[in-house]
């Protein structure tokens, strides 16, 4: 089993915010987009 990178990681958490997010009706690609924008 490989470990994630650091960048699969960052990904991994901001798409557990957003699963958050979309219960409340708020999900959001755009921190998804900036967390790539870094890699």
């Amino acid at each position: 089993m490989r470990r994630p990178g650091q960048g699969e990681t960052d990904i991994m958490m901001v798409s557990q915010r957003n699963e958050a997010k979309r219960d409340s009706g708020g999900f959001t690609l755009i921190e998804l987009l900036v967390v790539i924008a870094i890699i």
